[in-house]
């Protein structure tokens, strides 16, 4: 019952297993100010629907004053069916103040806001940033906008001492998978069931998704980072050996052939459950393993199936060896690939993802690359074979 209230009334909860230290859960509602509901309605433009091509526009970072008109872009391109903290103009301010967030801008020769495309940090001064929330007005697609604002967010990246840009691109259509590809950006796993069937992208597919939504993961690697010794379980070898040889990352790789050391996993496990009622979904990231980890998984798989969240992604750090000895068993419990995730907290994740009872027709989505196809292919196997 509780988590069914959540789901219905929070923006999201976390449950944080600490291990000998406890239990804790966070239950967040965003509280506007004021209704925006009054201000984004009145900004549908009336100018004609496609802009000039050769018209000059302005490319800028992100201020917090210009956070209100991020929400009514947000409302052109997508009604309310965009699951983003875009509708938020004041946890905007706040993300952007205390470091969560930048974002590229456009502005058109009218001063007009047209174009965003978000970074967002998994903690401040964190070295890979989450290329996120690209929203373009309806007028200007087709203007290569997104290709140009990530461009600008390279440069950014550079100046502030990124390693990479970390990107989930939609699959309903192939342009921003395209605009990743041209600027060196490699995929590193497929999301089969992200999103729900309600986003709508106008002049793309105005009745909404027949069935939730793809994303094809990518990385693109800006600078050099610090050596990582990775430990990759033997299923996955070809698969991640080959997403890291194509990234060109500074990496020692282990597997359960080269790593003979014995694995204990004592006391409690230590993990933190993510609900975005948004996305109906969950994630379990490990932060520690114990020797209760597959009980304990179990039992968070078994009660978010029986509140019908629809999709359960698990987090593995690739900086323990446990993760490699352990998959196998995830794979038992119905979890199959998700992607691979560099420099993400203080380290690489394994991706894993658990649908519950989804059918997904995945020749409804649409890759740009034969290298996105066959990661397409290794995860339709692999799910075939989970369980």
């Amino acid at each position: 019952m509780g988590i069914l209230l959540i789901k219905h009334l929070a923006d999201e909860f976390k449950f944080v297993n600490l291990g000998k230290e406890g239990k804790r859960i966070e239950v967040v509602k965003n509280l506007p100010d004021e209704d925006i509901k009054h201000l984004v309605s009145e900004t549908i433009p009336t100018e004609p629907e496609t802009a000039p091509k050769d018209e000059e526009l302005k490319f800028s970072m992100l201020k917090s004053r210009d956070a209100l008109e991020l929400a009514r872009l947000a409302y052109r391109a997508y009604g309310y069916t965009y699951a983003s903290v875009a509708y938020l103009p004041e946890k905007l301010k706040e993300i952007l103040e205390y470091g969560y967030l930048e974002a590229v801008t456009v502005r058109n020769s009218k001063d007009e806001f047209i174009a965003n495309l978000g970074l967002f940090y998994d903690k401040p001064g964190a070295k890979v940033a989450d290329s996120g929330m690209a929203i373009v007005d309806p007028r200007y697609r087709g203007h290569n906008l997104f290709k140009r604002m990530k461009m600008q967010a390279i440069e950014h990246g550079k100046t502030i001492g990124l390693y990479g840009l970390y990107s989930e691109s939609v699959t309903i259509h192939p342009f921003t998978q395209k605009g990743n590809i041209t600027l060196g950006a490699k995929e590193t796993g497929l999301l089969i069931a992200f999103t729900g069937e309600r986003v709508t992208f106008k002049k793309i597919n105005d009745e909404g998704l027949s069935q939730r939504q793809a994303v094809m993961l990518y990385y693109l690697k800006i600078a050099e980072e610090q050596e990582r010794t990775v430990y990759v379980p033997e299923i996955y070898e070809e698969l991640m050996t080959r997403i890291y040889s194509d990234l060109k990352l500074n990496r020692v790789i282990h597997t359960t052939k080269s790593f003979k050391s014995i694995v204990e996993m004592s006391g409690e496990t230590s993990l933190e459950l993510s609900f975005k009622p948004d996305f109906n979904s969950a994630v379990i990231t490990i932060e520690k393993y114990g020797e209760d980890i597959l009980p304990i998984l179990r039992l968070r798989v078994k009660e978010l199936c029986m509140k019908k969240i629809d999709t359960v992604y698990l987090e593995l750090p690739l900086s323990e060896p446990a993760s490699m000895y352990l998959v196998p068993q995830f794979r038992d419990l119905g979890f199959f690939f998700g992607g691979l995730i560099p420099e993400f907290r203080d380290g690489d994740i394994l991706k894993m993802q658990y649908l519950n009872n989804i059918f997904i027709d995945t020749s409804k989505i649409m890759i740009a690359s034969e290298n996105g196809r066959s990661i397409l292919d290794f995860i339709v196997a692999d799910r075939e074979s989970a369980g």
